[in-house]
């Protein structure tokens, strides 16, 4: 179309764009800023690694200890820790609760566990061997006993 000198062309009425549009360009602006200062607060991109501990001295009393070994414990469907005995017939503490799955740390040796769950007859008993500095895992599993093979077995 021609327009005689003097004269402007007819335009559109200029768009502007969505406000979702706006917000998603401020979000990712803010994004690439958030990361450029998280880049410099790190100090680039090389880590610090601190050196490893140094290993304690062959005369400490942690050098001379044993090691302790973990002993995991997990039933079907659920059950809870009653007993840890070690060989000697001493009763291990089991801290916090005793619902299985159980990882408990305990020095090297023998150990009878004994678990339980209320919605079953009997209670489980095991023993596993703890060696130092290795995790022995055991899986119990409580089943349902047949009603008639119950009573004929007690005599009820």
């Amino acid at each position: 179309m021609l327009v005689p000198s003097g004269e402007r062309a007819p335009t559109a009425p200029r768009r502007r764009p969505p406000p979702a549009a706006l917000a998603a360009g401020a979000a990712a602006l803010l994004a690439l800023a958030a990361g450029g200062w998280w880049l410099g607060a790190r100090g680039g991109s090389e880590a610090v690694v601190p050196p490893p501990p140094s290993p304690p001295p062959a005369s400490s009393p942690a050098a001379a200890a044993p090691a302790s070994g973990t002993l995991v414990i997990d039933a079907l469907p659920w059950g809870e820790v009653t007993e840890v005995v070690d060989a000697g017939g001493t009763r291990r503490a089991v801290s916090g609760v005793p619902d299985t799955p159980l990882a408990l740390e305990l020095p090297p040796g023998a150990y009878t566990v004994r678990v339980r769950n209320p919605g079953f007859a009997d209670t489980i008993s095991l023993t596993a061997t703890v060696r130092p500095a290795e995790v022995e895992r055991r899986l119990l599993e409580f089943r349902r006993v047949d009603a008639s093979d119950y009573f004929r077995r007690t005599g009820s």
